[in-house]
């Protein structure tokens, strides 16, 4: 008997079954089991992320049922998968490489860590509350941005550089590319 002979028929009918019959099946169990919906834009570390907070915020038998949801991830809300935060400051810091310092012999270097820690400890609030920590955050990303900044600066200006020399090489200079060279040569590139 060829496969094509072959039919499917439907338990509680009776009828044949077709193969767009099984398609259309197969397409929407797929969309009942698996959460896939097409209003959903989300991606999923969205999905599991909001999956996590839905946990988080609820109790009993609604979290036991997000919990169970297809986009949780168990151990998802540990504090052990979140960024370490640094709970010491500057000062505290400071103040340990001090005494490591004087553990070592090195008395004279460890008093002067001593008093710089003593001078970071004057702008440090008593309470870090989370807006000061978001502001160090911010400050720290900006300093960050400024340093990428100046080196991709640094670069462009070797990359320049570079091109002059290369036009000198082969005696192709011009008198704006001259004008450039002068004033690196004055900047120290």
């Amino acid at each position: 008997m060829a496969m094509s002979e072959f039919k499917f028929f439907d338990p509680f009918t009776g009828k044949p079954i077709t193969q767009a019959d099984i398609d259309a099946q197969v397409a929407s169990y797929g969309k009942e089991n698996f959460g896939e919906n097409d209003d959903d834009k989300r991606s999923p570390e969205q999905r599991a992320f909001d999956a996590t907070q839905k946990v988080m915020q609820s109790s009993g038998l609604d979290r036991l049922e997000a919990m169970q949801s297809d986009d949780y991830t168990i151990g998802s809300g540990s504090s052990l998968r979140q960024t370490p935060r640094e709970l010491g400051s500057e000062r505290g810091r400071m103040r340990r490489a001090a005494r490591a310092l004087r553990r070592q012999g090195a008395t004279g270097e460890a008093n002067k860590m001593f008093a710089m820690a003593e001078l970071a400890g004057m702008d440090e609030p008593n309470i870090v509350t989370e807006e000061e920590r978001k502001r160090r955050e911010a400050e720290k990303n900006q300093e960050a941005a400024l340093i990428a900044s100046n080196q991709e600066k640094s670069q462009q200006a070797r990359d320049m550089a570079n091109r002059l020399a290369n036009k000198k090489r082969r005696g192709v200079v011009e008198e704006k590319d001259s004008n450039i060279a002068q004033y690196q040569g004055s900047v120290g590139l």
